[in-house]
């Protein structure tokens, strides 16, 4: 999987792909965490959006769309 192959991906309605409260429970993966801190470090996602994702609601999709780039770079790894 490439990043075109994951930005197809994120095309999908999110609901059909993943539940948020999915999500939300994967992101307590260590690998994940991981990840996020690497997109942290490349300036690709704030620190204080962390934060968000827990607490926001208003910026569902965005959050949602996120969270999703995640998790399929993070199922990527795992294939690899």
């Amino acid at each position: 999987m490439n990043k075109t192959h994951a930005k197809a991906m994120l095309g999908l309605t999110v609901k059909k792909l993943l539940d948020l409260k999915k999500i939300m429970q994967e992101l307590y993966n260590k690998k994940i965490q991981s990840l996020i801190y690497q997109v942290v470090a490349k300036r690709v996602l704030k620190k204080n959006w962390i934060t968000v994702i827990w607490e926001s609601k208003s910026n569902y999709k965005n959050i949602c769309g996120m969270l999703v780039w995640l998790f399929v770079q993070v199922q990527y790894q795992k294939t690899r």
